[in-house]
């Protein structure tokens, strides 16, 4: 479904497809998610929403997508994340969050990303961290925090013994 001209999404659009393991909705022109859009996905690995024109996000969309393991929300037009979003993620290998348009991060909501390898931060216009938005993350590889507004990165992203191994803050 994706590269299309959708604006919406029906509620229960999806709830038959309990098997589903991808879903692409990229290059669409959404601008919102019912809440309970995604409930029955509970086999999705692989959820696209890239290009898009989201402003924001239901705290539970994707409270029940415990499988997933990559998920794109890059360019669109979201101001905030609620600080409980990706609470249920606990398989989230591949978080692609560039592009966006907040300029601060709840200091929790990556806190039960624990499989998350690469997360992507990049252009968009955060001007300070948390101090400690990172440290739950012990499997992190791979952090992309360029393009943003940043005067320093939270001091214990070099302190914390699972630091990524690839860290790009460059403008």
């Amino acid at each position: 479904l994706g590269a299309n001209r959708l604006r919406g999404l029906p509620e229960g659009v999806f709830d038959n497809l309990t098997a589903l393991q991808e879903l692409d909705q990229g290059t669409n022109q959404l601008t919102e998610l019912p809440e309970g859009v995604f409930d029955n996905l509970t086999s999705l690995q692989y959820l696209n929403l890239h290009y898009n024109q989201l402003t924001e996000l239901p705290e539970r969309v994707f409270e029940n997508l415990t499988s997933l393991t990559y998920l794109s929300l890059r360019q669109n037009q979201l101001t905030e994340l609620p600080e409980k979003l990706f609470d249920k993620l606990t398989s989230l290998q591949h978080l692609d969050l560039m592009n966006n348009h907040w300029k601060e991060l709840p200091e929790k909501v990556f806190d039960n990303l624990t499989s998350l390898q690469k997360l992507n931060l990049g252009n968009k216009q955060l001007t300070e961290l948390p101090e400690r938005v990172f440290d739950m993350l012990t499997s992190l590889k791979n952090l992309n925090l360029s393009n943003n507004q940043l005067t320093a990165p939270p001091q214990s992203i070099f302190y914390n013994s699972h630091s990524p191994e690839t860290l790009h803050i460059n403008d």
